[in-house]
């Protein structure tokens, strides 16, 4: 994972309130002037509402793929247990035709559970999730590079003698998209052809590299064989004025703050007695217990998004109203090593 080139620069397709016209036409523009890759978000229903219009992310690809002649297209991410995975890995093989061999399948393990069970699939732990991750991972590289016709059995994954022709002209580089170090992190070791670390955990980008290398040592593999990609938010605004309101609102839509440690809580106090002067009575009293509210995730305070991430992916401010936030830019970018 050592740098051994150039930096990768990609940046977002704006799809999210965009019709196809204003889609294709920034893709065009990021290609002229000369982004590496170009990227969408595979939701199926806009993040902070089902009634925000949203591109489909495959649907795109293919015809981004068709529509672009240079840069090369992924998502960031596919929730593999969003669709059946043999079909979503011929549907990357054929996009894959289309481009000449450009596609980048972005993959992770989905959050949002309505896109998965308003479309009829099931919205498992998240445990589960990352175990559908991992299968889907193993089924697509064997559908994509195996001559024979594939038999795979998972606890979540399965198929049977299933066919998958023409084959990608190049085999499609997977991309694993995530932070959990336990086990994210060890999938990316396995699997990844490059690693992504999400917006707003850029700080954290040295330790996650450490902790990938770990893991490729635990299971005898280079590091230097898995590329590392670093996701960045980026405001466009005309001066530092008009930029604080629409960082905050970056923050407030995008930002998820990191979980913290578990805590066994203090055991309670015993009641003691005391006898009550009105009426004579013994009293328990209780030592007072905190507790913690659970609020909607946009309520929560969130540190402010700050430092630069190794690679960016910048949409245009003409392009940057994804999610209703205008000036926004959001970019998957990689270096090379």
């Amino acid at each position: 994972m050592a740098a051994t080139g150039k930096a990768h620069f990609g940046v977002n397709v704006p799809q999210i309130k965009r019709t196809w016209e204003e889609a294709s036409a920034a893709a065009r523009e990021f290609e002229d002037l000369g982004f590496d890759s170009i990227w969408v978000n595979d939701h199926l229903y806009g993040p902070q509402s089902p009634r925000i219009p949203i591109l489909e992310a495959w649907t795109a690809v293919a015809a981004l793929a068709a529509t672009t002649k240079r840069v090369e297209i992924g998502t960031l991410v596919t929730p593999a247990g969003m669709r059946n995975p043999a079909h979503l890995g011929k549907v990357i093989a054929t996009a894959d035709e289309i481009a000449g061999g450009r596609i980048i399948p972005g993959l992770g393990g989905g959050w949002m559970e309505r896109e998965f069970t308003d479309f009829g699939m099931p919205f498992l732990s998240t445990r589960e999730r990352l175990r559908q991750l991992e299968e889907t991972a193993i089924l697509l590289r064997r559908m994509w590079t195996e001559d024979e016709p594939v038999t795979y059995e998972g606890k979540h994954v399965r198929v049977e003698n299933l066919v998958c022709e023409p084959k990608p002209p190049r085999t499609p580089p997977i991309l694993i998209g995530g932070a959990g170090e336990r086990v994210t992190l060890r999938i990316a070791a396995r699997h990844a052809d490059i690693y992504n670390n999400l917006a707003g955990h850029h700080a954290n980008l040295a330790r996650k590299v450490e902790v990938l290398r770990e893991h490729c040592a635990d299971i005898g593999r280079d590091p230097s064989e898995i590329r590392i990609s670093q996701q960045t938010l980026v405001t466009i605004a005309p001066d530092e004025a008009s930029a604080g309101p629409m960082i905050e609102r970056a923050e407030r839509i995008f930002w998820r703050p990191p979980r913290r440690p578990h805590r066994t809580p203090r055991p309670l106090r015993q009641p003691r007695a005391h006898p009550r002067p009105d009426r004579g009575q013994p009293r328990g009293r209780l030592r007072h217990v905190r507790h913690r509210v659970l609020r909607p995730r946009h309520a929560r305070a969130r540190a402010p998004l700050r430092g630069a991430g190794a690679a960016l992916r910048v949409d245009g401010a003409s392009h940057s109203a994804d999610a209703g936030l205008a000036g926004r830019g959001r970019m998957a970018v990689r270096g090379s090593g």
